[in-house]
């Protein structure tokens, strides 16, 4: 029952590691060549290869816009509950706090991540244990 203010009890939460050995932060792509022998596709014969990097993302996306959404999403998500007795206007900005706090205190950043990697589709679901 949410009656007029959230809390979270932080002993209980794990952290988030953001490891670039599960989500790399970069990769070498190419396109996919047809061998003549076997007729199955291989990454071997003409065209170049790319280094595809997460750095364009980043440099579009704020942190702060992408904390305000995600406690816009959660607060919407709060309010159409049956057990929250809680205006939007009122528990919106408790939300925020909770969601600020935890990308400051709760993620860890390998060298070549960045917390921003988080709000990623992946990072976010591995943050909510669907993923292994």
């Amino acid at each position: 029952m949410i009656k007029s203010k959230v809390g979270i009890a932080w002993d209980r939460v794990p952290s988030l590691i953001l490891d670039p050995a599960r989500i790399p932060p970069e990769v070498t792509v190419k396109g996919v060549s047809w061998s003549g022998d076997t007729g199955r596709p291989t990454l071997f014969g003409p065209g170049r290869t790319d280094r595809v990097t997460l750095d364009a993302w980043r440099s579009t996306h704020r942190l702060q816009k992408l904390a305000f959404d995600m406690a816009c999403a959660l607060t919407r998500e709060l309010v159409q509950s049956p057990a929250c007795q809680v205006p939007a206007q009122a528990l919106f900005p408790q939300i925020l706090k909770l969601v600020e706090r935890s990308w400051r205190r709760r993620i860890e950043c390998y060298p070549t991540t960045d917390r921003l990697d988080v709000f990623m589709n992946p990072l976010l679901r591995l943050g909510n244990g669907d993923l292994a």
